[in-house]
């Protein structure tokens, strides 16, 4: 989308809920969301803050822009590049030196 101004709005409606989550604690349990787009914690199956896999489905969606491809094949546990994200203690480092 493009604003008045000549800004450039990204928007998914597919998905769309209330960024509090149906409890209203700030914590969402459904996992939902395009599948390449899936934070970490979404593929673990955790509760999750909705703002926070936004900004990461945002960075997949900035990185395919700005290179042409996908940052990994698939949001999976085994996948080549997404499991620097996925560990215990996430390894962002190796992951950018394997770009």
């Amino acid at each position: 989308m493009l604003t008045r101004d000549y800004k450039i709005k990204i928007a998914d409606y597919g998905y769309m809920m209330n960024k509090e989550g149906r409890n209203s604690t700030g914590w969402i349990e459904s996992n939902v969301g395009t599948p390449n787009y899936k934070a970490p914690e979404l593929i673990l199956g955790k509760k999750y803050q909705g703002s926070q896999v936004d900004i990461f489905a945002l960075g997949v969606t900035l990185f395919a822009t700005l290179t042409g491809q996908m940052p990994f094949e698939r949001a999976t546990k085994t996948d080549t590049y997404y499991k620097y994200l996925m560990q215990s203690v996430p390894e962002p480092e190796k992951f950018w030196d394997a770009h």
